[in-house]
């Protein structure tokens, strides 16, 4: 009976490892666990993937590595169930001879099983041999099928010897039968049957331009309709004739792309069909009348009330227009009429409908003798909405009428469109003083998370140091929009065993002794002018002295703090070097905290979630005990109904002993902290480093 199998199962995104179901395991147990991987997009597509599995036991770490089958999955191995210890997991894949893509590390539970013996599994392959292996299965298979086509061509060669032989078999009388021609010759090969006989045929046909031979240039334009359903084909060159067109097939308007649409007045074409008539309007403004005038020009265009048109010509001249609720006669008179002077310098002209007008009369009374033909005067008649004025330098004549729902912008507003898509994913630092006001673009459009950084002196708290004071989100101009956190404490503090307070931060005891600040790599005067730059990434490195609480002359600690802040995350990294021995009772290395609501109450942060369990908490109502150990990521937020806010940290992975991270509700503050406690009691010796990594999304 086949064994059966139980799944854990995990989703890679990018770099990104979740643990989707399982997890849970006992000692004692083995092979009958499988680890299975849902890679999702294209990034690992065509690499070697293999896991990696390692445990920490008293005699030291374990890690193994197995190569992912063709379903991207593999066994447990079975010497990490041995004792109920914690196994981490993560994937990596290979591809070009070197690693390209590799995970986080994801904790699989392993808790006493009711089976205590010690296993003693068979040693597994490393990967190397894995992969010599699977290659050699490879060529095992193509061997195989190898063997079976030389087979198969062996059979096929004797299938056509029997056909090729002195006794053909039966069913090849249908391949002599083409061979036999259609006078009975039989030819020695079935193609050389086809090609005499084809041969016989062209040596009868007509030879082109000979007598009695029809080419297609020799039918009538009556026979050509026929030959095409009625439609003479105008495609291919020289298709379209002369002879082949009407008097006044072609119109103006067609020749420019302009057309009506049936039953439908189309905004964005030309109106006008190309008709004239020989009348024009006679009188001036406020009192034209329709009056026959066989040198005269008018067209008549339907319109729909309430309605700008622009008017254009190709030509210099006078104009006079009306508009009409109805189709008028000779010698009736056009209420509101415009006498309009195209001057040198214009050509086009507005006309507004009335409520209830629905025909524009258009005339040109007053044309030179050699625009009398109707071929040479252009109407062009487009509703429109809007008007582009002249450039600087152009004459008034050179303003645009543009067709409704088109925009048509300047190259100054293009130029400026695109700027202002570029900037949106940058960074705009605003120095005043010495003062700096790091804006980072959140993903609503002109809206930035704004970090103040100055530099903040206490000589009550003996604090002399470069920090983040505020984080606030704000527009493009940096006006205030929502406060999230005031003194915020991102950026860690230690407490030293018996100690009345921490050190460092917000909490204070350190002394600044050096910043750098830089733009995309360039350093800043902070002494320098005020200014407002956009940039991809700003980094400030802050060097310092942290002595103990409440004692400026007894230095603990050397602190390197390096952040980063570029369109996607603001990244912190401490280094805390100990100058004597110290014993720590904890440091919180990594923090955050935000305001439950604006100063306006908007609400800005309701619910939170652990990544050891995915747990979700409503911080609606006052909360305790939400955390936990070896959590690596916390997330708040609220629903896009309230302040659509969303806050993130993400520290990097910790070798130091009592780790504990957790949520604290401070709602006199009106705030919550997420503290990481990276280590609990520890004894630092002269010239160890304390280190954490931390990573912060913000966005709105």
């Amino acid at each position: 009976m086949e064994q059966q199998m139980d799944t854990i199962q995990m989703m890679v995104e990018k770099e990104q490892l979740t643990l989707e179901s399982g997890g849970f395991l006992a000692s004692g147990g083995g092979g009958c666990w499988r680890v299975a991987f849902r890679f999702c997009g294209t990034d690992w597509q065509g690499m070697t993937k293999t896991a990696v599995f390692t445990q920490n036991t008293g005699e030291g770490r374990q890690t193994v590595h197995l190569l992912l089958d063709e379903q991207d999955g593999c066994m447990f191995p079975s010497q990490m169930l041995q004792q109920p210890l914690p196994v981490y997991a993560g994937v990596f894949g290979i591809g070009g001879e070197r690693i390209r893509l590799a995970t986080n590390f994801v904790r699989v539970e392993v808790r006493p099983g009711c089976y205590g013996q010690d296993l003693e599994p068979e040693p597994l392959p490393d990967v190397y041999q894995q992969v010599i292996a699977k290659l050699q299965q490879v060529l095992e298979g193509s061997r195989a099928v190898l063997e079976q086509a030389e087979q198969s061509v062996a059979k096929v060669e004797g299938r056509v010897d029997a056909m090729l032989g002195d006794q053909p078999l039966a069913n090849m009388a249908e391949i002599l039968d083409l061979r036999m021609g259609s006078d009975g010759t039989l030819y020695p090969a079935a193609g050389e049957a086809v090609r005499s006989q084809i041969k016989a045929l062209e040596d009868e046909k007509l030879s082109k331009n000979s007598p009695g031979s029809i080419g297609y240039a020799m039918l009538s334009q009556e026979v050509r309709e026929q030959l095409t359903g009625g439609n003479t084909a105008v495609v291919g060159k020289e298709s379209v004739l002369a002879e082949n067109l009407t008097d006044g097939a072609v119109t103006a308007a067609k020749a420019a792309f302009f057309q009506r649409v049936a039953g439908k007045i189309d905004p964005q074409t030309n109106l006008f069909d190309g008709t004239f008539r020989r009348i024009y309007l006679a009188g001036t403004t406020g009192s034209l009348m329709l009056s026959g005038n066989e040198n005269a020009k008018l067209a008549v265009v339907e319109v729909q009330p309430n309605t700008s048109y622009s008017i254009s010509l190709n030509l210099h001249t006078t104009l006079k227009v009306g508009s009409s609720d109805r189709q008028l006669a000779d010698g009736e008179m056009i209420d509101g009429g415009v006498n309009v002077s195209m001057g040198t310098d214009a050509n086009q002209t507005l006309r507004t409908t009335g409520p209830n007008d629905r025909y524009l009369y258009i005339s040109v009374t007053n044309p030179s003798t050699d625009h009398y033909d109707d071929s040479e005067i252009y109407l062009k008649v487009i509703a429109s909405d809007k008007i582009v004025m002249p450039q600087t330098g152009e004459t008034y004549g050179a303003f645009r009428y543009v067709p409704v729902g088109v925009e048509l912008y300047s190259k100054d507003q293009v130029d400026q469109m695109i700027s202002a898509i570029q900037n949106h994913h940058l960074l705009q630092v605003e120095k005043s003083g010495t003062d700096l006001y790091i804006r980072v673009p959140c993903t609503t459009p002109g809206r930035y998370v704004e970090h103040y950084y100055k530099r903040v002196d206490s000589d009550k708290i003996h604090m002399h140091q470069w920090r983040v004071q505020t984080t606030n989100i704000v527009d493009e101009n940096g006006v205030l929009l929502h406060d999230l956190d005031v003194q915020t404490e991102w950026e860690g503090t230690l407490l030293e065993k018996g100690a009345s307070d921490y050190i460092g931060g917000y909490h204070g005891d350190e002394v600044n002794t050096g910043i750098s600040v830089m733009l995309d790599g360039r350093l800043v005067n902070l002494e320098g002018e005020d200014f407002v730059q956009r940039c991809e990434e700003v980094r400030i490195v802050n060097l310092s002295q942290l002595n103990r609480a409440d004692t400026p002359d007894l230095p603990l600690f050397q602190r390197v703090k390096e952040q980063t802040w570029n369109a996607y995350a603001y990244r912190i990294h401490n280094q805390w070097k100990a100058l004597q021995t110290v014993e720590l009772q904890e440091a919180k290395l990594c923090c955050i905290s935000c305001n439950y609501s604006d100063s306006n109450g908007m609400p800005l942060v309701r619910y939170a979630r652990k990544n050891d369990d995915y747990a979700v908490l409503d911080m609606s109502e006052p909360f305790s005990g939400f955390g936990g150990v070896d959590i690596t990521q916390m997330e708040l937020w609220a629903q896009p109904q309230q302040s659509g806010l969303y806050l993130s940290i993400q520290v990097g992975a910790s070798s130091y002993p009592n780790r504990h991270q957790f949520i604290t509700d401070f709602r006199d503050q009106n705030r919550c902290k997420v503290y990481f406690d990276v280590t609990g009691s520890h004894i630092m010796q002269p010239g160890e480093l304390l280190e954490s990594d931390a990573t912060i999304r913000v966005n709105y």
